[in-house]
């Protein structure tokens, strides 16, 4: 005779536990898989190096935001050719794809200001005399970036970045003024994570 016919109980219980197994493996199954792990590391500097011999100082903050994939940076940006000056300074919001920040492709919108300075083009060939004229003016930007960036090293904490985009200036430029009306936006960066 079968072990189950004679114990009525037994049977019951085998068939539950069963039952509950499989019912447990099912939902396990079913459950999304986690995130990917967006590492140690919430908050970023960096500098653009390589434009330093140019006469560009440029340096940018990021911080992982606790919605994975989003941060929020701001930057600055100091440029000077003879007696011209440019100088920036923007927010950023990103989205990383992939949800790691600082890793990988990103996109998103800018929104800062811009002031100018120039010496209008004057050229003295002959008596002149007084100050060269000189002409500022400061504007709100907005714009878009698009970039991908690397953390490089055993512990993943150098940063290496390149980006491309545009920004507008949020006003009407005439011929006198000293900016124009759309700038490229561009970043070759090197820097920490931490």
């Amino acid at each position: 005779m079968p072990l189950f016919r004679q114990r009525p109980a037994l049977a019951a219980a085998s068939a539950t536990l069963a039952a509950v197994t499989f019912a447990a493996a099912s939902l396990d199954a079913q459950t999304p898989p986690p995130p990917p792990d967006p590492g140690p590391w919430r908050q970023a500097i960096a500098v653009n190096a390589l434009a330093l011999p140019f006469g560009l100082f440029s340096a940018e903050y990021e911080a992982a935001l606790a919605s994975p994939g989003f941060t929020l940076g701001i930057g600055g940006s100091w440029l000077t050719t003879g007696d011209d000056r440019d100088s920036w300074v923007s927010a950023k919001a990103l989205y990383y794809p992939g949800e790691r920040p600082f890793r990988g492709f990103s996109v998103g919108l800018t929104a800062g200001v811009h002031s100018a300075r120039n010496d209008d083009n004057f050229v003295c060939t002959f008596g002149c005399s007084g100050d060269v004229p000189r002409r500022t003016a400061t504007a709100p930007t907005a714009g878009v970036i698009v970039s991908y960036d690397w953390l490089l090293g055993r512990q993943e904490k150098f940063r290496v970045g390149i980006g491309a985009g545009a920004k507008r200036v949020l006003r009407d430029v005439n011929d006198g003024s000293p900016l124009e009306q759309v700038y490229p936006d561009g970043r070759f960066v090197i820097g920490v994570a931490f």
